[in-house]
């Protein structure tokens, strides 16, 4: 019995000793196997923690309904995909305006041969080996290597991985020709989800590997984590010495329609790559940048500023930044830079917009529009690349960059494909064009430039231009030119969707609205804050609309019901109006509305009106009125215009005109004024284009009532829907130009004859002195005289002297410069 036992114990011993030993060898084998196949995974996933990417969903996909139905966001963490799972009915290629994805149109339909058409496919290549010798270079490719092969290994398939999303090719849009790209786009305007449903398509590829962008070495070149440029398509720098991630720099190289590496598109350089920006350029050849950001927007620093002012030069290294020009216009600037390394001298022209804000549009399509063709103009063919950055170097960007090549496929090709170029940007950069709304400008500013022309009108220039916009147009006898420029405005100008403005609509709301028709935007409306009761909502029927100058608001509403009077003064109250224009007569039946008078009953506590003073004039009456709200005292300028009657004669215009800056002198302050007439629309659209007109002129000398109204309309779609209405902001601001021609004449004319009577007498004085000296005299000598000598009530004869003096001095120099000019011919 004790040798069974001993035996059995002895079995029970081995066989122990035996599993240990393979637990231990398992172990080791698990440690080897980790050690030789996920360690790089390890080391990206430390890095993908480093640079967490924010991924950016499209609107109305993640959480709300799109109309068609829901869409499902499903994240796979593996390959850092965002998929969508769409339950929306499948957008098929329209066959009315759209064609099949690979259906490529002809691209030169005069000649004989066709401009070669480059298909935008996904092609990976091989990252740089740099330098051989070099150690980390070659483990960072092995790397990059070792995470390719993990892909096969899983069966990774770019077709596969769209159609899981919900993406086919079969599905993708085509090309829409230009004649039928203004039905196309208000299609897309006249449903509310097609624009959303075309965004949600727009899908980031963002299993792009971003591998030397991710280095710790080039963490401090980059402005933001989450954007970086693809391995595949970024810019890749000449190696500085032993040093071998002196190769990146934050840009990515963008295809256009016919020709590779057309653009580079870059971020905004930081502090520490400015020096790597310009060896970008002078590597590269870029003999033009477009810059579209502000050095700081809303506080924040957007981009470093990497040239000189002018005059100045600044080092980058081996590199001499010199500034020679720069000249700023209202909306932008321009700059001509030359570069000088060792030997060699180079170019460059610089173009500066400057009216952009971050991840939002211009609100003048033309001026960017003008601007982009501007740089076009200047570039002349060049085949260099065109270098294009913002501050992340993806919204603003991709928006030009979008721009510029549909334009230049429009002309040559007479098509316009907008979804497949921005989808092929973002398969070479992530985020291009960045927002919904950018993506909706694009198809704004393509459809102005399509069917509109430039409308910007000098001030010099505006009597002979509109004396032309009322001739007949060559393509239609029965129209004027002003009346086709106001059927391109209706066509460039759409009507909002029906589910824009829901909140008006509202069974409690109802009530609050004069016209049924004439609705606030739910997104331009002011929202009423004070004062609220069980019955009282935040709705009120007005609009915020924005001014030309950039911190000018304007409210317009319509003229108040009798039970709105105290919204009215909530309004009034809570946006701290100090300016109130109104437009309209008061009949019996307004009696009820008044809401400056004190005894009126639709006036409710805590707020009352009163009238402090009255000033009464032939065409208008100025109100000083106080409102009170509990303690607070609030004193407001009230303006009534009284004779908007014949508005077709010279009479109506001076007057409105005068009445106008009798207005803009009084206003005050930087709170928003108050314009209305009966239904809000009317005459207050009017005053408003007329307004802004004005104040354009006052800066830019220049005029553009097209944009001006386009603007407007934005904001509130029922402004100047009438050709009556727009034919009559142009004669208001023509009689203007009239009125300050003949002044300018005529004071010419009576600087004349008084120059004249000027000349004379002091001639006589100087020839009849009998005591004075025979002597010759200076003509410029004699006329000189210190200004401070000359007393206020001389002022005009001061002004007399001093163009006398010119006039004087240039004929002294006429022979002179005769002879210079003979000499040069």
């Amino acid at each position: 019995m004790v040798s069974i036992s001993s035996h059995i114990s002895g079995l029970q011993l081995t066989t122990i000793a035996v599993c240990l030993l393979c637990v231990i060898i398992i172990t080791l084998l698990w440690c080897v196997w980790i050690k030789r196949h996920r360690k790089p995974r390890r080391r990206q996933s430390k890095i993908d923690m480093e640079y967490a990417v924010k991924f950016t969903y499209p609107r109305r996909l993640t959480h709300s309904k799109t109309g068609n139905g829901d869409a499902i966001t499903v994240t796979d963490k593996t390959a850092g995909i965002v998929c969508i799972t769409q339950s929306t009915p499948k957008v098929e290629p329209r066959s009315d305006s759209l064609r099949p994805a690979h259906s490529h149109p002809p691209m030169d339909a005069a000649g004989s041969q066709e401009t070669q058409v480059l298909d935008f496919k996904h092609r990976e290549e091989e990252p740089s080996p740099g330098c051989q010798g070099d150690e980390q270079r070659k483990e960072d490719v092995a790397e990059v290597d070792e995470m390719k092969r993990e892909d096969e290994s899983k069966g990774f398939n770019h077709q596969e991985d769209m159609e899981s999303c919900g993406h086919t090719e079969e599905a993708t849009i085509g090309p829409v020709s230009v004649e039928e790209f203004a039905d196309h786009v208000k299609i897309m305007k006249d449903d509310s989800t097609t624009f959303d449903d075309e965004w949600a398509r727009l899908y980031d590829h963002r299993y792009k590997l971003q591998t030397f962008a991710m280095m710790e070495a080039n963490f401090k070149k980059n402005r933001y984590k989450n954007i970086l440029p693809y391995d595949h398509a970024r810019v890749i720098l000449d190696l500085i010495g032993d040093d071998p991630h002196s190769d990146y720099v934050n840009a990515s190289y963008i295809q256009s329609f016919s020709k590779e590496n057309t653009y580079i598109a870059s971020q905004g350089p930081n502090v520490t790559s400015i020096a790597d920006f310009w060896r970008m350029v002078w590597q590269k050849e870029v003999e033009t940048i477009i810059m579209a950001t502000n050095l700081v927007d809303k506080g924040k620093i957007k981009c470093e500023k990497y040239w000189p002012d002018q005059g100045e030069e600044m080092y980058f290294e081996d590199i001499v930044v010199t500034c020679e020009a720069e000249v700023h216009g209202i909306h932008d600037a321009r700059r001509s830079l030359v570069l000088h390394k060792d030997e060699e001298v180079r170019c460059l022209d610089h173009f500066h917009f400057t009216r952009w804000p971050d991840k939002g549009v211009p609100r003048n399509v033309s001026v960017l529009l003008r601007f982009i063709q501007e740089v076009n103009q200047s570039r002349d063919d060049k085949s260099t690349p065109l270098l294009v950055h913002c501050s992340a170097g993806v919204g603003r960007t991709g928006v030009v960059i979008a721009l510029d090549n549909e334009m230049q496929r429009a002309k040559q090709t007479g098509f316009v494909d907008i979804f497949n170029f921005v989808r092929a940007m973002r398969q070479r950069r992530p985020q291009m064009v960045q927002t919904p709304e950018q993506y909706e400008f694009i198809h704004d500013a393509m459809l102005e430039f399509l069917v509109g022309h430039d409308t910007m009108i000098p001030r010099d220039r505006f009597i002979e231009h509109f004396a032309d916009l009322r001739t007949k147009s060559d393509q239609d006898v029965t129209l004027t030119k002003l009346d086709q420029e106001f059927e391109i405005m209706n066509k460039v100008c759409h009507e909002p969707p029906m589910d824009a403005t829901n909140v008006g609509k509202l069974e409690e709301n109802a009530s609050k609205n004069r016209y049924q028709n004439v609705l606030p935007r739910d997104t331009h409306r002011p929202l009423l804050i004070s004062f609220s009761t069980d019955t009282s909502t935040q709705y009120i029927n007005a609009t915020f609309c924005q001014g030309y100058k950039d911190r000018e608001k304007i409210i317009t509403t319509q003229m108040p019901l009798s039970q709105t009077v105290t919204d009215f003064l909530r309004l009034i109250y809570d946006y701290r109006i100090s300016t109130i224009v109104m437009l309209n007569d008061l009949s019996k039946e307004d009696a009820s509305s008044i809401y400056w008078d004190e005894a009126n009953p639709n006036i409710k506590q805590p707020f009352s009106m009163n009238v402090l003073d009255t000033v009464e004039s032939e065409h208008w009456t100025e109100r000083t009125l106080e409102l009170k709200h509990r303690k607070n005292t609030r004193i407001i300028q009230h303006f009534q215009f009284l004779s908007w009657k014949e508005v077709d004669s010279v009479d109506f215009y001076q007057t409105l005109l005068d009445f106008m800056n009798n207005v803009t002198s009084q206003q005050g302050g930087d709170s928003p004024v108050l314009v209305h007439c009966l239904n809000g629309v009317g005459r207050t659209g009017v005053f408003c284009v007329v307004k802004m007109c004005l104040d354009q002129l006052e800066v830019e000398d220049a005029v553009d009532v097209f944009q001006i109204v386009k603007a407007l309309r934005h904001d509130n779609f029922q402004m100047i829907q009438s050709l009556e209405d727009y034919k009559l902001c142009y004669r208001i601001l023509n009689h203007l130009m009239a009125m300050s021609q003949e002044n300018t004449l005529q004071s010419g004319q009576e600087f004349d004859m008084e120059k004249d009577d000027g000349l004379s007498e002091s001639v006589s004085t100087r020839t009849g002195d009998e005591d004075c000296e025979d002597v010759e005299i200076d003509p410029i000598e004699y006329y000189a005289h210190n200004d401070d000598d000359i007393q206020d009530e001389d002022a005009d004869e001061k002004e007399g002297l001093h163009d006398l003096e010119k006039s004087l001095t240039r004929d002294l120099h006429l022979s002179e410069f005769d002879e210079v000019t003979i000499t040069k011919l």
